[in-house]
């Protein structure tokens, strides 16, 4: 007799799950690093937390001091941490946004790119922008059940457990 998993009964469903978020940004001279810092523990629960941050320093073309940053999560405790933050501080218009958007913000690998404003994120509001002082945040998906295939409505339906979308 064959066993099912027991969260998904259908063998041809996705098994979904975030296998890791990055986010990057840079930290211009002009930029308080503290706010930075505490933007990223906002968005992993709490100070405690050992995040993986990368940080290079760089120099601009006019010589001022510039900091890539890349802060990886890749506990499942901090990718949902991170995931309902983006729930509860992504603006409505941005839900919305996303939604329509869904399809050409995913590779062929299902991850999902979004680029928030940085001055507006570390005050607590998440709004997607295209323009270039963001942090861009890459959610990598992996699909655990390897006979079924993954597509965009899947995503959907894993996002709105987040409360990503607003109930369309």
């Amino acid at each position: 007799m064959g066993h099912t998993h027991p969260k998904n009964n259908n063998p041809q469903e996705p098994i979904l799950k975030i296998r890791q978020i990055e986010i990057r940004t840079f930290i211009h001279a002009t930029e308080s690093r503290e706010k930075i810092f505490h933007f990223f523990d906002n968005l992993t629960g709490s100070e405690d937390n050992k995040l993986e941050i990368q940080a290079d320093q760089c120099h601009g073309f006019y010589g001022q001091s510039i900091t890539p940053l890349v802060l990886r999560i890749t506990t499942q405790k901090l990718i949902k941490q991170f995931m309902s933050y983006l729930g509860e501080h992504l603006s409505e218009q941005s839900k919305r946004q996303l939604l329509r958007e869904l399809e050409s913000r995913l590779d062929s690998k299902f991850k999902l790119f979004l680029r928030l404003d940085k001055q507006e994120a570390v005050l607590g509001r998440l709004q997607l922008v295209s323009h270039s002082d963001v942090f861009q945040v890459i959610i990598a998906f992996f699909n655990k059940n390897p006979k079924a295939h993954l597509n965009s409505q899947h995503i959907i339906n894993y996002l709105h457990k987040f409360n990503i979308f607003l109930g369309e």
